[in-house]
């Protein structure tokens, strides 16, 4: 059974894996600890391409707002004002714009803002609910996730980065989400359900050749491919591992009791963060590419400081 590793799977209707959420012994405690009170939570963290500062969402405000923070504490806003549902953020290339999911009127669609906040604007439509934005390593396009509302299959598309030319690469039945380009941008690395149990899957940056890259029992979600383009970060069963590219060479880095997900590299490699839920709230940490030194990054209460 998945253990819960991202904290909007618990606040947003359009789950990916909401069935699993339903199942799991801790489902009531982690939504009620994580959204209507408990402490504040934190998730989804994203580094800014220079590594200075990180993106994540949090509900220190009451609703989840997107909160950009300095690696070393000097600085913590939140950018965005809390009249709706905002979170998974991803800064741009050149760290000009983030990219987010945000749950709006009851649609969950991507949106892009300037990464001060300003500028906030909508690039997917109302018929579907879309999530997980991912830029090309060029910053001219985004890969998304789309599911048809009430379905529990989803595909992966890319569009440019206005919400213009949306093209989609997945067209099975399946549970296709998290996708993140390779740094060199020809493959896209996602996970899927297609072969009959959530896996880490790769394909051509056109959406062609796709290849399966894991084939364990356990429910594995949330690849990112390393800044050097040799490795992939995932979360299986609540734990983080790497592995190789290619899908060799697996590696566990985290075994606490805790669910911990959604890894992140640093740009420069050396570190990754994730998301960390002890079942009645969820927080940020960090820690070495290879599993050492792993430490609370946000957690608790936030306060705002220039």
């Amino acid at each position: 059974m998945n253990r819960q590793t991202s904290l909007t799977h618990l606040c947003r209707p359009a789950l990916h894996f909401w069935l699993a959420l339903l199942a799991s012994g801790a489902f009531m405690l982690a939504l009620f600890g994580s959204c209507f009170g408990g402490g504040a939570s934190s998730s989804d963290p994203h580094f800014s391409p220079d590594g200075s500062r990180v993106a994540f969402s949090s509900t220190q405000k009451g609703s989840l707002d997107i909160w950009v923070m300095n690696l070393d504490s000097s600085s913590l806003k939140c950018i965005t004002n809390g009249d709706a549902e905002y979170y998974m953020p991803v800064w741009s290339p050149d760290g000009k714009r983030i990219a987010l999911e945000c749950l709006w009127r009851e649609g969950d669609d991507v949106w892009v803002m300037n990464a001060d906040g300003t500028d906030l604007r909508k690039l997917t439509g109302v018929v579907n609910d879309e999530s997980h934005p991912a830029w090309s390593p060029d910053g001219i396009k985004l890969a998304f996730v789309s599911r048809a509302r009430k379905s529990q299959t989803s595909s992966i598309w890319v569009m440019d980065a206005t919400g213009s030319n949306q093209l989609k690469f997945t067209d099975d039945a399946s549970e296709n989400i998290d996708p993140d380009w390779s740094p060199d941008g020809r493959k896209i690395v996602f996970s899927s359900s297609r072969a009959g149990n959530s896996d880490i899957w790769v394909m051509d940056a056109d959406g062609h050749n796709p290849a399966r890259l894991t084939s364990d029992a356990a429910y594995e979600d949330g690849p990112a491919w390393s800044p050097d383009g040799g490795r992939i970060a995932f979360a299986r069963e609540g734990d983080i591992y790497v592995m190789n590219a290619d899908g060799s060479g697996v590696v566990r880095l985290t075994s606490s009791k805790a669910a911990e997900g959604s890894p992140a590299w640093s740009p420069d490699g050396t570190k990754i963060a994730y998301n960390w839920n002890s079942g009645y709230r969820f927080e940020i940490w960090i820690m070495n590419s290879d599993g050492s030194a792993q430490t609370r990054l946000v957690y608790g209460a936030l306060a705002e400081r220039p």
